[in-house]
């Protein structure tokens, strides 16, 4: 009797699993970011996911001949995939720094020593800078910590290789 019910106990749960295992992304939303000119190409340096669906995205551009940086991009999706805030920094380099459900922290720098700044932006589109030429603000200190993804989901930057544009893509695991 107990055999019976270990192996009745092992097929479903082995069912079970494959059941699980089965499950497959599938994509919500995406937005289209840029698309690469004759002498520009455009990368996406980061993205943050938010933790309620919604990110923050970076897209870097330099130019093909000089290999010169040309701007900084960056956006704040909500959960829906729509644009609650976007901005090009020209000259400049940034890293997002923090983004949550209510708030994107965003570190910009250029060549120039001292002119750093930090820029919030919060839920609806609402921007504040901190900025002070004669100091050394730096906002970019945790920009290499963040997920790309949430409980529900995951970001992914796509390019297509003969159109030569760039997208974000929000997928569900479901």
């Amino acid at each position: 009797m107990k055999t019976h019910l270990f192996i009745i106990a092992l097929i479903a749960f082995v069912a079970s699993m494959l059941c699980y295992s089965t499950r497959a992304a599938t994509e919500q939303w995406r937005d289209e970011l840029a698309t690469n000119v004759s002498n520009i190409t455009f990368s996406v340096d980061q993205i943050v996911a938010a933790g309620n669906g919604g990110c923050a995205v970076s897209v870097q551009s330099e130019n093909t001949s000089t290999w010169n940086y040309v701007a900084y991009y960056v956006a704040y999706y909500d959960k829906k995939g729509d644009k609650v805030w976007e901005k090009t920094y020209n000259e400049k380099s940034g890293d997002i720094a923090y983004s949550t459900k209510k708030v994107t922290v965003i570190g910009l720098s250029d060549s120039a020593a001292g002119n750093e700044k930090v820029v919030v932006v919060d839920k609806k589109g609402v921007e504040s800078v901190v900025e002070d030429p004669n100091a050394d603000i730096d906002g970019r200190v945790n920009s290499d910590i963040g997920p790309i993804g949430d409980k529900k989901g995951f970001f992914a930057a796509e390019k297509v290789i003969a159109s030569g544009k760039v997208s974000l893509v929000r997928y569900s695991y479901k």
